[in-house]
């Protein structure tokens, strides 16, 4: 079977040390050290921050949890599943195997899926956010 490549295009690599913004920021940054306490810090990265209940997405949040569990069994895949102030969040540890449609439903009702290493290092850790709540910033709707 032959192949034909339509289409490819490689970016270079950017080296975050070398980049001159990033060394301008470095120095910038121990030039005029952080005068604000912890609490500022912290008051301005989450203070503003309101969280809007969605009735229906409670509901529908045991549903994605029972389902993460079944998918965990079926597939005897490692799973961690972390309930926050607005969202479910469900981490599944996969390796390459075989087909694994059943959880393609699983995949649809996450609001946001990512993917890192496994704690181990070995497997494909899958991140999924299941919103119950609406995550309001300054006034802006962040998510979901």
């Amino acid at each position: 079977m032959e192949e034909n490549l339509i289409y490819e295009k490689k970016y270079p690599r950017r080296d975050g040390m070398t980049d001159p913004l990033f060394q301008k920021a470095i120095t910038e940054a121990k030039a005029e050290p952080n005068k604000r306490s912890s609490e500022e810090i912290y008051q301005a990265i989450y203070g503003d921050i309101q969280y809007i209940s969605i009735p229906k997405r409670m509901d529908e949040a045991y549903d994605f949890i029972n389902l993460a569990i079944d998918v965990s069994k079926l597939y005897e895949l490692n799973v961690r599943i972390i309930r926050d102030d607005c969202s479910v969040r469900v981490d599944l540890s996969v390796d390459f195997s075989d087909s694994m449609s059943y959880i393609n439903t699983l995949f649809g009702m996450a609001d946001n899926i990512s993917f890192e290493h496994d704690r181990d290092g070995r497997d494909i850790c899958v991140i999924l956010v299941f919103y119950t709540h609406v995550v309001v910033k300054h006034g802006v709707s962040m998510s979901p």
